[in-house]
């Protein structure tokens, strides 16, 4: 998700120099704009039901505003405040504007940096799927179900790899998921060994709904200039993202048929994965770029 808005005029000064993150939320992102020549302060909140997978340290003050600047998520301020449940940080005096997320400093003592965590119907039940580009001292996943994305129940867990610095993929099915009459969410819990812990955002899945992917095509997409995204529902957006968690900028188009067509000019070749979201959640497909 992103967001869009536009700041004021207002005289301030720049804050200390900007410093490379350890991690960044890789969930939305704010794209500030501002009218006229603007400097001024951004101040990014987090709660217990937006929360991103990067809150994995028991210590707020790890967390800063990270811009994106040249290509990179840059520190732009920790003063943080709060607890890991809800609280936010405001970073320095900001005179360049683009887009703002959350971000941890280096020493927070990341266990698990996660790509991505969808969820998607399946015949015997919901299949939920998520992927880690690096490990270290994991311990492992708590799959947790809610039907009012604010009390979570554990309903299972899954072993972590526990220490990796290349992509892991992990899957857990709710054979319940059946039974349920309501919109469903679910959360991950990843524990590291020492019973610290980070929570992902949390998704949603309707049981009456049929949503999933009928197809991308062609994958792997050879020398095509784009591929084709069709599904049981409308999209509501369709993005692309690289195995470490970077958002990769795509035009795409939406075709008479219903289908969305994902421009790929200027994408290096390589593995990457294809976000679909709709109204009944966001599903993710393996898409190669030869």
């Amino acid at each position: 998700m992103s967001l869009r808005t536009r700041v004021p005029a207002h005289s301030a000064q720049r804050g200390a120099s900007a410093v490379a993150l350890e991690a960044y939320n890789n969930e939305e992102y704010w794209d500030i704009s501002p009218i006229g020549s603007a400097t001024g302060k951004v101040t990014i909140s987090w709660d217990d039901f937006r929360n991103p997978s990067i809150t994995a340290s028991e210590n707020v003050n790890v967390f800063s505003v990270a811009h994106l600047t040249g290509g990179n998520w840059l520190n732009e301020g920790s003063n943080a405040s709060g607890i890991l449940a809800a609280g936010s940080v405001t970073s320095e005096a900001i005179s360049s504007w683009s887009p703002f997320t959350l971000g941890a400093i280096p020493g927070a003592g990341m266990p698990v940096t996660m790509v991505g965590f969808d969820g998607r119907i399946v015949e015997n039940g919901a299949l939920l799927e998520w992927q880690t580009t690096s490990e270290a001292n994991a311990s492992h996943f708590e799959v947790e179900r809610s039907t009012d994305a604010r009390t979570f129940q554990k309903i299972g867990s899954v072993v972590a790899t526990g220490y990796s610095s290349g992509p892991q993929r992990y899957s857990f099915v709710d054979k319940s998921f059946g039974s349920q009459r309501q919109t469903v969410y679910y959360r991950l819990r990843s524990v590291d060994f020492d019973g610290t812990f980070s929570l992902t955002r949390a998704i949603s899945l309707k049981p009456e709904s049929n949503a999933g992917m009928a197809g991308v095509y062609p994958n792997p997409a050879g020398k095509s200039t784009s591929v084709t995204v069709t599904s049981r529902v409308p999209a509501d957006k369709v993005s692309l993202w690289d195995l470490l968690g970077r958002q990769i900028p795509v035009r795409t188009s939406q075709m008479p048929d219903g289908s969305v067509q994902v421009g790929l000019t200027g994408v290096v070749p390589g593995a990457y994965v294809l976000k679909v979201a709709t109204g009944h959640g966001t599903e993710s497909r393996k898409l190669i770029i030869e």
